[in-house]
């Protein structure tokens, strides 16, 4: 545990560096390199060691064994494409070697080539069979997911509002720099481990670029030889950081410490309480907020209770004050927390957001770099960042400016860099170019749009490139009018709420904006309609009127701004409609088009539940294409997109109904199927409606494989 918080945390303190790599004598034996080899690793002379057993291997290449301690060297520095050259020398063996295999796809996906780690990875899960495949396949369909999830970014089309800049040699050394601590603007303080050791350094910009960093007279002498991992309080009256040593096994130990500001001043370091600082632990990264009057510090550690690896913990006090009353840690969570390792949080106040770098969830590499809506130990499901801030390289030390609009993160990354190799930790920088989309609107009464509606609760939610949907802001609108600024090329859903109305939503593009630009899309709220049902006589939803039908527009900014394409569900009946244009059900139009069934997830098949294919391609338990029937009508579509459906097909079979709308439009209506009984769909519709992506499903009753018109059924009409 010890060492994998070593080369995460303090990044390995050693003299290695490609500068100072020794290589072996063309006339030098092959025992002799192994010796100078085994001596070099026990230095922590890393590259040196991987030079000579690779020399070593090269000279007798049957011993496969010296093969994976050169894979191991260079692993530790961070040169996956040669470690992936000798890995690849051990699947050759898989008796004595069963997961070179996986070690080798790591490999290779950390060098950038995903769909090469992808075939490796399903070929070693396919013919693993030890006791631990359960545990094994896990980590390997994480690591697919993450190689997907990258080539998607690549194949991307989005043009990112990001730009990053890798910073001069003036500030980035040939050793590792970390934990950047933007002061100001132009004055920026990190940690580095120049001179063999970690000490924290500050950096001045001004017309000619970085100056040379130097160290802040505030830090004297220190109790420990490695220091570093800092965070001001928000008053800048207080400092958290770490100070490090090495025992006698090559084990460092971090404990976290506090300087104060006292009469302007700052006072000599303490050591945070024992319980915090807990023994034979390793604790570090700190970063310190306050949130309604109380001090919350998350921090990183090893301690027990964890969900493996290095998890995220804190600990909170009352005020600002210099008492260390800190409540017993806790740990943030498993809504961030995994068996891998979670380091380096930095949590946006404003935001309300905590960004954090992980090994544990789907990445592009070893460790990316994550975001999460919440506080404390209650998290929304992490998002990755992405390109441009995350690579196949470790990506981590993500941290904000104090306007949000700039930031810095620790990469050790090669594109677009001058650096040669991967084995040192850089500093970069990224700005938010700075685009402002606006969008306001009515917020009325569906049939009545003079009625103003006031408290009404507004979601703000982004739309991952995977379809996971994170919530990034709510309000309550009291005036009958709502407004939220986007940002530039994303994917948005806004999902408005209140008591007695059907919750809708609408979902949108930002894509084609370049300029700032503001547009009106207003809203109207359904009253709900609640009734009693019988089985046996199954009563029409349909509100009066006649004008049926639902809209998509294409809306117009002021003059100069650019057209948006709006993705609605405004259906005036409730219809579900996800990313459709002119979507509608056409239960509620006169004109019917044949409809026709497409299975598109099959569910395991039960022995006493057979499965078969009707004439129309609905899948059904044997006999219940005859009789009564019900289907749960999840949304209507016009392009269909699988995986927003993977998390429901372990309730039946997912479906798609072709169709038309009033427009002839073909759609798809997304159905789950299928149910024997009334009470069986509503059981189910219970559970899918908690997923905020299909509130307004619902259950339609189907006679002799035909849909009945009007038969819709939501659960409100199951209440008294």
């Amino acid at each position: 545990m010890k060492q994998i918080l070593c080369s995460l945390l303090i990044v390995m303190i050693s003299s290695s560096t490609f500068a100072q790599i020794q290589k072996p004598s063309s006339d030098m034996s092959y025992r002799k390199k192994i010796t100078m080899a085994d001596e070099f690793m026990q230095k922590g002379d890393y590259g040196s060691a991987a030079a000579f057993y690779q020399s070593a291997f090269e000279e007798k290449t049957k011993k496969i064994e010296i093969a994976e301690k050169a894979g191991n060297a260079f692993v530790k520095i961070r040169d996956y494409e040669n470690a992936a050259a000798m890995f690849k020398v051990l699947t050759k063996n898989t008796k004595s070697y069963p997961k070179a295999q996986y070690r080798y796809a790591k490999a290779v996906k950390q060098s950038g080539d995903y769909q090469k780690a992808i075939n490796i990875f399903q070929a070693f899960i396919n013919n693993y069979r030890a006791k631990d495949f359960n545990e094994m396949n896990d980590k390997v369909t994480l690591e697919i997911k993450g190689c997907e999830l990258a080539i998607r970014a690549i194949n991307s089309n989005k043009k990112s509002e990001i730009e990053i800049e890798h910073l001069s040699r003036m500030v980035n050394s040939d050793e590792n720099e970390f934990a950047p601590i933007p002061f100001a603007k132009n004055l920026l303080y990190f940690s580095s481990m120049r001179n063999g050791t970690a000490q924290i350094f500050r950096s001045e910009k001004g017309a000619n670029g970085w100056d040379r960093p130097e160290k802040p007279q505030i830090f004297g002498s220190m109790e420990r030889p490695h220091f570093g991992h800092g965070t001001f309080t928000p008053d800048r009256r207080a400092f958290y950081f770490t100070q490090c040593d090495m025992n006698l096994a090559g084990e460092f130990s971090c404990d976290i410490y506090i300087m104060q500001r006292i009469n302007n001043k700052w006072a000599k370091p303490i050591r945070l309480p024992d319980y915090i600082n807990e023994e034979n632990t390793t604790n570090t990264m700190p970063f310190v907020t306050i949130v309604d009057d109380k001090e919350i510090l998350y921090f990183v550690s090893d301690r027990e209770g964890g969900n493996g690896g290095t998890d995220i913990w804190f600990v909170t006090k009352e005020g600002s004050g210099t008492d260390f009353s800190f409540s017993l840690p806790v740990n943030a969570g498993a809504g961030i927390n995994t068996p891998g390792n979670e380091v380096s949080p930095f949590y946006d106040k404003t935001a309300g957001i905590i960004y954090f770098s992980s090994d544990g969830h789907p990445g592009f590499g070893g460790l990316d770099i994550f975001r999460s809506n919440g506080s404390l130990n209650n998290w929304d499901e992490p998002t990755n960042l992405g390109k441009p801030i995350n690579s196949h390289a470790d990506d981590k030390y993500y941290v904000l400016g104090s306007n949000r609009e700039y930031g810095y993160f620790i990469s050790n990354r090669l594109e677009e860099t001058e650096k040669k190799y991967t084995n040192n930790d850089d500093i970069f920088y990224f700005e938010v170019k700075e685009v402002e989309v606006v969008i306001r609107g009515s917020i009325a009464e569906l049939g009545n749009e003079s009625k103003l509606l006031d408290n009404v609760t507004v979601n703000l939610i982004i739309i991952e490139e995977t379809g996971a949907e994170n919530r990034l802001e709510t309000k309550v609108f009291n005036d009958g009018e709502y407004y939220f600024k986007l940002s530039p090329n994303r994917e948005y859903k806004i999902e408005a709420i209140k008591d007695g109305y059907e919750t809708m939503f609408f979902e949108l593009e930002t894509n084609t904006f370049t300029n700032n630009s503001e547009f009106v899309q207003d809203l109207a709220l359904e009253k709900v309609l609640t009734f009693a049902v019988n089985e046996e006589v199954i009563p029409s939803v349909r509100p009066p009127g006649e004008n049926h039908q639902s809209h998509d527009d294409i809306l117009m900014p002021p003059p100069g701004g650019n057209r948006i394409k709006i993705k609605k569900e405004l259906d005036k009946y409730g219809d579900g409609t996800e990313e459709a244009s002119f979507v509608e059900d056409t239960e509620f139009n006169e004109q019917e088009a044949p409809v026709v069934t497409t299975p598109m997830h099959r569910p395991p098949v039960k022995p006493d539940s057979p499965v078969i294919t009707g004439d129309d391609n609905r899948l059904f338990p044997e006999g219940m294409e005859i009789g009564e029937y019900y289907k749960i009508q999840l949304v209507a579509v016009t392009t269909y997109k699988p995986y927003k459906y993977e998390s429901l097909t372990h309730l039946g079979a997912i479906q798609l109904e072709s169709t038309q709308n009033s427009y002839g439009d073909e759609i798809q209506r997304v159905m789950l199927t299928p149910f024997e009984t009334l009470d069986e769909a509503k059981t189910t519709l219970e559970k899918i409606v908690k997923n905020p992506r299909f509130k307004r499903a619902y259950i339609v009753k189907y006679i002799d494989g035909e849909r009945v018109k009007d038969s819709k059924i939501r659960l409100a009409s199951f209440r008294e």
